[in-house]
């Protein structure tokens, strides 16, 4: 059985793939962030207008305790915003660190460039992303990893704005 985690991160991510909510190069639609807006239920839109993910409220308080966390600081493990979002998702700074470095490291067309790339080319990129982070996941639970989606449906069309 997996955990209630596992299967908020997975169903986040996915959703925000077939969404176009899970964006490279955008710190309100990268993986973690699209983890921590599945937990506190918050609502994440695709701008396509200017290629970017907007969301309700802020989904990036995390990203300071993550970044002191992989330029060797230790992050203050007290109640600051950043630690109250990823405990509130159940992983722990490190798991939240590997996390968003799968994404980054296995995607290379950030939003900023969407412009310069095909649909196909941006999805297959994502794509990319998503099953690195999903594998890094799996990893974290000790759950053995396929390899890939299967059945996965295609995305929402990029030209028009989505919801997650």
């Amino acid at each position: 059985m997996n955990s209630l985690r596992f299967d908020r991160a997975v169903s986040a991510l996915v959703k925000g793939y077939l969404n176009h909510t899970l964006i490279a190069g955008s710190s309100t639609g990268c993986a973690c962030a699209n983890i921590v807006a599945e937990t506190l239920q918050i609502k994440l839109t695709y701008n396509s207008k200017h290629a970017r993910c907007d969301a309700e409220s802020s989904v990036t308080e995390w990203y300071s305790t993550v970044f002191q966390y992989r330029n060797g600081l230790m992050p203050s493990l007290s109640a600051s915003p950043g630690m109250d979002q990823i405990n509130r998702t159940g992983y722990t700074v490190t798991e939240f660190a590997r996390i968003e470095q799968a994404f980054e490291e296995n995607t290379t067309i950030p939003c900023a460039t969407y412009a310069n790339h095909s649909i196909g080319a941006v999805d297959a990129d994502q794509y990319a992303g998503l099953l690195a982070v999903v594998k890094v996941l799996h990893d974290l639970e000790g759950i053995a990893f396929a390899g890939s989606l299967a059945n996965l449906p295609s995305p929402l069309p990029m030209s028009a704005p989505h919801s997650a």
